[in-house]
C-alpha cells in the first residue's frame, strides 16, 4: 500500500479546518486535502477559522500565522483556551519565527514550513491523523500524573540513551545546517551532559543551545548550552523545551549569498531594487521597500541571478541565470520594508550551476565558521 493510500486511510472519516488568507494557496491545498479528508472547511483568516472550529468542531486544524484581521497565532491561543486537545498544524514561513515560536508553545503538534514540500506534509498529516485516530478509539494511554515538562524530557531522553539509537544535534549558521551525531554521557536532576564532534560542539557555543532529535522522540527537543568542560569535551546543557515538530526533516540546504551575489528582480517590465536573505535552488528570500510592492501573492516577477563561477578560489567565469518566479509569500508586518518568497522553476544546465554555487557557498560559510570560532 503506498503511503498516500494509508493515509488517506486514515483521514477519509476525519474532517479538517484549513485556514490561509492566500487565495491562490487556499485552493491548491484544498484539493488536495478534499481528496484524503471526508470533509474540509475553510476560512481565510482567525476569526473566520475560530468561528468555523467552534461551529464544526473539526479533527485537525492547518493554519498560516501571518493574516489579517485575526492572526494565526491569535487563533491557536483562542482555539486552544476552547478546546486544549485540538490538534493544530502550522504551515508558514521560516520568516515568521517570532509568531512561530510563540504558537508552539501553546501546543501545536508540528509545523511545515512554506514552500510546502508534498512529502513532509503526508508525514506531518500521518502522524496528527494517527494521533486523532488513536484518541477517537479511546487506545490511548492515559498518564495518571504528568511530570513537569523538563523532567518529562529528561526521563524521554534517557530512555533514547538507553536504547542505543542515534542522537542527533542541530544547529544553524547563516541558512547552513549544521547537524552530527552525538551521545549523552550523563543525565542529572535537570540537565544532561553530552558528547559530541567538535565542529558541532563550535556549533552549539556559537548558538548557546541546540536541537536534539532521534527516531523515537516525536518532537525535537531544543536545550540550552550552561557549561563547557574544555577538560574532556563535553557540554551540559539544561532549560529542555518540546519544540512539537521533528527538526531532522527540515534541512533544505539555504544559504545566504554572498556579497557578489546580485539578484535582479523586474515586474511588468520594471526594476525593483531588492536585498537577498536567503537563497535554494527553487526560491529565493528577498526584502524590499514597502512602496515598491505593487504585485500580489500569484503574480508572476522577471529574475535574473548573477553569480561567480570560482574554482581554487579563482573567478573563472561570471554567471548569468535568467527565468521566471511567482510571488509565494508576502510578509506585510513591517511597515516600512516586505519580505518576499518567490518560487522558480530552472533548467537543468541553469539548475546544475546555481546547485553548484551554492554548495560551493555552503563550504565557504562552513570554514567562515570555523575561523568564527577561533577568534
Amino acid at each position: 500500500m503506498s503511503d498516500l493510500k494509508k493515509l488517506k486511510a486514515l483521514t477519509e472519516n476525519l474532517t479538517i479546518l484549513y485556514v490561509e488568507d492566500s487565495a491562490i494557496l487556499l485552493k491548491r491545498m484544498s484539493v488536495f486535502l478534499n481528496n484524503i479528508f471526508k470533509t474540509v472547511h475553510q476560512a481565510v483568516n482567525g476569526k473566520e477559522g475560530l468561528e468555523c472550529y467552534q461551529r464544526y468542531k473539526p479533527d485537525i486544524v492547518i493554519t498560516d500565522l501571518n493574516m489579517p484581521i485575526m492572526s494565526g497565532h491569535e487563533m491557536i491561543k483562542n482555539l486552544k483556551e476552547m478546546d486544549p486537545d485540538a490538534s493544530i498544524i502550522i504551515v508558514s514561513a521560516y520568516s515568521d519565527t517570532e509568531n512561530l515560536l510563540e504558537s508552539i508553545h501553546l501546543g501545536v503538534i508540528d509545523f511545515v514550513p512554506k514552500p510546502v514540500d508534498s512529502n513532509l506534509l503526508q508525514e506531518v498529516l500521518m502522524k496528527v491523523a494517527t494521533k486523532v485516530s488513536q484518541k477517537t478509539k479511546n487506545i490511548e494511554i492515559v498518564e495518571k500524573e504528568v511530570p513537569k515538562n523538563n523532567e518529562n524530557l529528561l526521563k524521554k531522553l534517557d530512555i533514547v540513551n538507553k536504547s542505543h539509537v542515534t542522537i542527533e544535534f542541530i544547529n544553524h549558521y547563516k541558512g547552513v545546517p549544521i547537524f552530527d551525531n552525538g551521545h549523552i554521557k550523563s543525565i542529572d536532576k535537570d540537565s544532561i551532559t553530552v558528547e559530541v564532534p567538535f565542529f558541532q560542539s563550535l556549533a552549539i557555543k556559537y548558538e548557546g543551545k541546540t536541537v536534539i532529535d532521534s527516531e523515537l522522540l516525536d518532537n525535537a527537543i531544543e536545550a540550552t548550552l550552561e557549561k563547557v568542560n574544555a577538560y574532556n569535551g563535553t557540554l551540559k546543557l539544561k532549560e529542555l523545551k518540546d519544540l512539537s515538530f521533528a527538526t531532522n526533516k527540515r534541512k533544505q540546504l539555504t544559504v545566504e549569498p554572498d556579497k557578489h551575489f546580485a539578484a535582479v528582480t523586474k515586474f511588468n517590465d520594471e526594476a525593483l531594487d531588492t536585498k537577498v536573505v536567503l537563497l535554494s535552488v527553487d526560491f529565493i528570500s528577498l526584502v524590499i521597500d514597502a512602496d515598491e510592492v505593487k504585485f500580489m501573492e500569484g503574480d508572476e516577477l522577471d529574475l535574473e541571478f548573477n553569480f561567480d563561477k570560482v574554482v581554487d578560489d579563482q573567478i573563472v567565469k561570471k554567471i548569468k541565470v535568467t527565468t521566471k518566479g511567482e510571488v509565494y509569500i508576502i510578509d506585510e508586518r513591517n511597515a516600512k520594508q516586505k519580505t518576499i518568497m518567490i518560487l522558480f522553476e530552472l533548467e537543468s544546465h541553469d539548475k546544475s550551476l546555481l546547485e553548484e554555487y551554492i554548495e560551493k557557498r555552503r563550504l565557504d560559510l562552513i570554514v567562515e565558521f570555523k575561523q568564527f570560532q577561533k577568534h
